[in-house]
Formats: C-alpha cells, structure tokens, sequence
C-alpha cells in the first residue's frame, strides 16, 4: 500500500525536475546570447523555404526596427521544387539591402520596418537568423508563451554535445485566434549557446565559425554605388498579374446572400476586386482596409467585393464575415476564376474602372499607403 501511495509523488516529482531543468537551460542559453557581441556561423535549413545553406553574421549592438537589436548579413542558396535561388542580404540599421538576381542589382530601403521589408523576396529568407540571438531578451516570447517545457535525448550537431528542449505552448492574437506551437532547441552543453532548432515547417542546424568578432561599419551592406535600385518598400507588387489597360474577364459567381453576381452587371461603375481567403493571414488583415475603402464610397458608384477562395469544402466565409463584421459583398467559389486573374499569391486586388477595364492591380496589400492610395486612386476613376 505506501509503494502505490508514493509511486505518484515520484512520477510527480519527476516530472517536476525535467520541466525545471529545461527551463534552466533555456534561461542559461538566453544569458549566454546576451553577453555576445556578434555570432558568425554556416546554417543548413530544411523545410519551408527550402533546402537552404548559407553564411549569416549576426552584430548585437542596439535597437533596430527589423532584426531586433542587431545588425545581420546572409549569404546563400535555396534549392527549391522549381530551382535554386541566390540569396543575399543585409541590415545595418538604417538600410535594408538584398540582390535580386533578376534584374541584375542591388536593392536598397531606407529607413527600412518589418512590414516593408516583408514585401520583398526576401520574405521567404527573414527567419534564417535564429530570432534569440538578435533579441535583447533571448527567448523572451518562448518564456512568455511556453506551456510545457521538456528535456528530451541529448544529441550532437555537428559533432558539438547538445540538450534538446522541447517547448509547447499557445500563442492568440485577433488575426489568427489561439495557435499551438511546438519548438525544439538545441543547446550547446559546454558554451549554452543555440546549434539548431526544429519546428513543424523547418529544421534548422549550425556550424558556429566565429564569436565576438568586431565588424567595420560597412560590412552589414552590399551597395555598389552603380548599380543601386532604391525603393520606399511601399510599392504595390504587381508582377505577373493581368495589365492595366486590359479589360477584366467576366464571371458570374453565387454570392454570399444567396444570390449570384456578374461582372457585366456592373458596368458603369467602378468596382474593386479582393481575392481572399479565411485561411489567408494576409487577407484577414487587409480586410479593415477592404471594409474601409467599402465604408468611404458607400453611397457613389463604386461596388467592392470580396471574392472568396476556399481550399477545404467545409469552410464557411460568411460564418467568418459576419462574425467580424465585414458589410462589403461577398462572391464565393472565387477559385472558379483564380486562373482567369493570375492569382497566384493571396491578397490579390483589382481596380476596374466603369467601363470594365483594369486601372491597378496588386499582390499582398499590406504596404503602408494601401488604403489611401486606392482611395485616390477610386476618386480618379469617378472623377473620369
């Protein structure tokens, strides 16, 4: 009978520990990121983007808009379904600069935030430096919104002992409601310092070159002085979508109250085109917008309409749409037409003017201006 009493307490007990111990290990893997002045090492990532290798210098100094307190430059290559992909970039602090292969240059944004920065094709390349060495806090959301922390089997990488710890918790927000992550952290047992990490879209393992290396002022950029392409980083993204000047496909589509909706019905006036979807974080965003661009031209010739593209049958937009709120129409099966409108990244909008023709089109609507500009850009159409 005491045996079976104090089995539990044991258990209990024990868990206890291990909980303990990997919390302490993060706690002195965070203490070790924050006495470092700079990190230099090769990353091998898999997954999400890609197969990925490259060379990142991370420069901890002070508080920056981007990369937190740090400066940081990567050099690399993606191999992907469709290619390889050069990838090369910089930081500073006050400039934000990457190659885009295409064309051949060096693009630059000054003054450079989160939001502009996404909207480059380095978007898919951001997370690469591991996010605890450019905090002033390592793993300060991990401490934050951990719930269960475990220490699982030790392992080696690249021939360095390591822990690994286990982290499962829940993050919420408006946008995306409750999320339940799960990460795993590798950690140096002789120095604390991070050596990998795995979560559901990436594994990601380094090979660490060089520690508190002082850096020249130049080195976190890539500027060739003749061949700089500089952008606000608000630009609307506009490749491969149908031209302005084109006149818009038709399509009749149900719409969300039970009727249908045809484009040739509209003629006359002028009606904006969102190409969303309830599984789109993006989309959910700009959805404000959208619902303030409907709310300002409520009342004059101006149609804006939500076409919604579902990948799962048992999705239910307007579910979505009238538990927040959204009043704009709603046209479903928006994936009969997607082809029709090159839409291959969402949110996908069009502006067509009362003769049916495109006057704008844009990817991924979440530049600074977005809602002023198209406002402006709807009153010339009106005005015309």
């Amino acid at each position: 009978m005491r045996i079976i009493i104090l089995l539990p307490v044991l258990v209990s007990f024990s868990f206890t520990y291990c909980q303990q111990t990997a919390e302490t290990i993060l706690q002195k893997s965070s203490s070790a990121c924050k006495k470092l002045r700079s990190v230099n090492y090769e990353l091998y990532s898999e997954g999400y983007p890609g197969k990925v290798t490259a060379d990142i210098t991370i420069n901890r100094v002070k508080d920056f808009p981007v990369y937190g307190i740090s400066q940081v430059k990567v050099a690399g290559i993606a191999l992907k379904s469709d290619g390889s992909e050069q990838i090369s970039y910089a930081f500073n602090g006050e400039k934000f600069e990457f190659v885009d292969v295409k064309k051949s240059s060096i693009v630059r944004i000054d003054s450079p935030t989160v939001n502009k920065v996404a909207r480059t094709p380095m978007i898919a390349y951001m997370m690469l430096p591991l996010i605890p060495y450019c905090e002033k806090q390592p793993f300060e959301n991990i401490f934050k919104n951990g719930k269960q922390f475990e220490l699982l089997k030790d392992t080696s990488i690249y021939n360095i002992p390591c822990y690994s710890v286990r982290v499962t918790g829940e993050t919420e927000s408006n946008v995306t409601g409750k999320v339940v992550f799960t990460s795993t952290w590798f950690i140096g047992k002789k120095d604390w310092l991070i050596h990998g990490y795995e979560s559901r879209l990436v594994k990601q393992f380094i090979k660490i070159k060089n520690i508190n290396g002082r850096y020249a002022a130049d080195f976190f950029g890539l500027s060739d002085p003749q061949n700089v392409i500089t952008i606000t980083g608000n630009e609307p993204i506009t490749a491969d979508l149908l031209k302005k000047g084109e006149v818009a496909p038709g399509w009749t589509l149900p719409s969300g109250d039970g009727g249908t909706i045809s484009l040739k019905d509209l003629q006359g006036k002028v009606v904006l085109l969102d190409f969303w979807g309830t599984w789109c974080i993006p989309c959910i965003k700009a959805m404000p917008d959208i619902q303030a661009i409907y709310d300002h031209f409520k009342n004059k010739d101006v149609v804006v309409i939500g076409v919604s593209v579902e990948m799962e049958k048992i999705a239910k937009p307007m579910d979505f749409v009238h538990k927040k709120h959204f009043t704009y129409t709603i046209a479903l099966d928006g994936s009969k037409i997607v082809d029709l409108y090159k839409v291959k990244q969402f949110p996908t909008l069009y502006l067509l003017n009362k003769q049916g023709k495109i006057i704008h089109a844009e990817q991924a609507t979440n530049r600074e201006n977005f809602k002023d500009d198209i406002i402006a850009k709807i009153e010339t159409a009106l005005a015309e």
